[in-house]
């Protein structure tokens, strides 16, 4: 019985390498055959930017790290509503933060873009 389960132990190890060797020859055709083609593949846009003499654009994040704290500090009621619809809160104070960035830099002379980036 023994015999047995060590006799097909080998035949399936045997079995696994050859299958295993297969496989790598036809990535490695699938790898040849596809060379050619990643050699007209257009340059990654950072190339093309260096290429081109753009200089990448400079940001300044800003990310508000307590806006229920600061919604409560200038309107009680957003204190209480805070409880109930944080989202909401957030989404103001972030609108509201913008209005004012965009106030006072156009006060500086300063042309930005304002935007608020990711999900609301």
């Amino acid at each position: 019985m023994l015999n047995y389960l060590l006799g097909a132990n080998l035949v399936l190890l045997a079995v696994l390498a050859v299958l295993l060797w297969r496989h790598q020859r036809q990535l490695e055709a699938q790898r040849e055959a596809i060379r050619p083609l990643l050699e007209l593949a257009p340059p990654p846009a950072s190339e093309v930017r260096n290429l081109l003499g753009q200089p990448r654009p400079r940001l300044i994040s800003i990310e508000i790290l307590n806006p229920m704290q600061l919604a409560a500090h200038h309107n009680a009621f957003a204190g209480l509503l805070g409880n109930i619809a944080p989202g909401v809160i957030r989404h103001e104070v972030h609108r509201q933060v913008v209005k004012i960035l965009k106030a006072e830099l156009a006060k500086q002379e300063v042309a930005a873009e304002v935007r608020i980036h990711g999900p609301e």
